[in-house]
């Protein structure tokens, strides 16, 4: 009788054992499953991340090319005004005085 009872012993402590794994190995399912879903979310908010940057510096080289734009503007207004300083601070010859007073005698 002794050995059928040791016997049952060891059953009842593998099946403790047994029982005991599986419980842990729910656990560790729950875990990954949870695991598997923050990295879910962690991916989505990084293609976010990469769109909203690649947005941003499509709307930083706009930008820049608007400033460069501005810039050959600004370079072409300042040409203009210049010639139009040098041109009034030409001083007139007489002789283009007299054609001007003679074209508007005649």
């Amino acid at each position: 009788m002794a050995k059928s009872s040791s016997l049952e012993e060891i059953f009842n402590l593998l099946n403790n054992e047994k029982s005991d794994l599986l419980d842990e190995r729910s656990v560790m399912i729950s875990q990954l499953e949870t695991v598997e879903a923050k990295f879910g979310s962690l991916e989505r908010r990084f293609t976010r991340l990469e769109e909203k940057y690649v947005d941003m510096e499509k709307g930083k080289e706009s930008r820049v090319n608007q400033v460069e734009e501005l810039h050959l503007f600004l370079l072409a207004q300042k040409e203009k005004v210049n010639k139009l300083q040098s041109k009034l601070e030409t001083p007139y010859k007489f002789s283009n005085v007299l054609k001007v007073v003679k074209k508007l005698g005649a």
